[in-house]
């Protein structure tokens, strides 16, 4: 284990004492998209924390992501959500139309608990971009972009869809590191669903998700 996993793992032990106990439970779920079995008899359960999902592409974790937040329903099984989830990605349709002040003051609105604006843009070192357009961000600066909008909204668990995607070790890190300090002062839990297999050397509780089947490791 290197000196940069070691970190991270520090970070995510620390992490566990502030986050909420908000229980996030998936029993014997199964999901069919247009008659082809992308998840099958999946099951998971965490009372809160930060939980990673490592999967290869096609792996169903896009899937397995809406199934967590509830924005679709298993085909069998059920899911249980004790708080509110709020789903997280790059591809979020709203900053390639707005700045990220304006996506934040559209949360705001609501959201009537939202997180002040500034102080989220400080935890995530934004504050200089809050007026850039989605195209004059790097590939970093898009996933603390969608991490910031996202924490804005207070939820109990964020949900995230492979944001590490591309990014160099350095900025693997930084994200992590900026996320961390965002869910320790907020108590907010998370699932972090992705592809990178160096996510998971940093991994407290960890699942692998294979051809639909999702195996706690």
């Amino acid at each position: 284990m290197n000196c940069v996993t070691r970190y991270v793992r520090w970070m995510l032990v620390s992490w566990r004492r502030y986050a909420e106990m908000i229980e996030l439970m998936i029993e014997h779920a199964s999901v069919n998209v247009n008659g082809k079995q992308v998840l099958q008899d999946v099951q998971m359960h965490s009372e809160g924390g930060m939980v990673f999902c490592i999967g290869a592409g096609g792996s169903g974790k896009t899937t397995l992501c809406r199934l967590a937040c509830g924005l679709i329903e298993p085909t069998t099984g059920k899911v249980w959500m004790g708080g509110r989830m709020q789903p997280v990605s790059r591809h979020t349709a709203v900053l390639k139309e707005l700045t990220l002040r304006q996506a934040i003051h559209m949360q705001k609105r609501l959201h009537e608990n939202a997180e002040p604006m500034r102080e989220l843009a400080e935890v995530f070192e934004m504050t200089q971009l809050l007026g850039a357009h989605w195209y004059q961000l790097t590939a970093l600066q898009k996933a603390l972009a969608a991490l910031l909008l996202a924490f804005s909204a207070k939820p109990d668990w964020l949900v995230c869809d492979d944001l590490s995607y591309g990014l160099s070790e350095t900025d693997r890190v930084r994200l992590l590191a900026a996320l961390h300090r965002a869910a320790t002062e907020s108590g907010t839990s998370v699932l972090w669903i992705s592809g990178n297999e160096r996510d998971a050397e940093a991994a407290l509780f960890c699942y692998r998700l294979e051809d639909g089947h999702l195996k706690k490791v």
